[in-house]
């Protein structure tokens, strides 16, 4: 238990300066998506990219299908969740775990020109791309994104 409180508090950390590095940078304006921290165990890695007319988000999600994951926008806030299966291997005592098992989530304050309801989700071989659209204020609703 320990171990999953240090490496959640060492991502934490690491997030917090990388947020730090790019606003020194002037990388990150009050447009960007933020990532906002939650309770979860997991958080898996993710980039953000960002252009004139739209962002990217691409999170690695390995080991998984579409359906043990969901997307959600609600509020102006992205959210991804979803459950890592658990890898057991019969008659081999576990030593040490850096993948990730259990639940996961990840969390984004969206800007307000991001049009959530024509966000676009793709899955391959285990990354999740999204393509959130910028074109007007984001509307104040629930919306369910499909992965295609």
């Amino acid at each position: 238990m320990n171990n999953i409180i240090l490496r959640d508090l060492g991502r934490d950390i690491e997030r917090f300066w990388e947020d730090v590095r790019e606003l020194y940078r002037g990388g990150i304006s009050p447009e960007d998506i933020r990532h906002i921290t939650t309770g979860c165990e997991n958080a898996p890695s993710v980039d953000v990219y960002r252009a004139d007319d739209h962002f990217t988000l691409v999170l690695e999600l390995p080991g998984l299908g579409e359906k043990d994951f969901d997307i959600q926008v609600k509020s102006g806030m992205l959210s991804i969740s979803g459950k890592f299966p658990v890898r057991d291997r019969e008659g081999e005592t576990l030593v040490r775990r850096e993948a990730m098992e259990g639940e996961f989530c990840r969390s984004f304050e969206l800007p307000e020109d991001v049009d959530s309801e024509h966000i676009e989700a793709g899955f391959k071989n285990g990354v999740l791309e999204l393509k959130l659209p910028r074109s007007g204020k984001a509307p104040e609703k629930h919306v369910k994104v499909e992965v295609h």
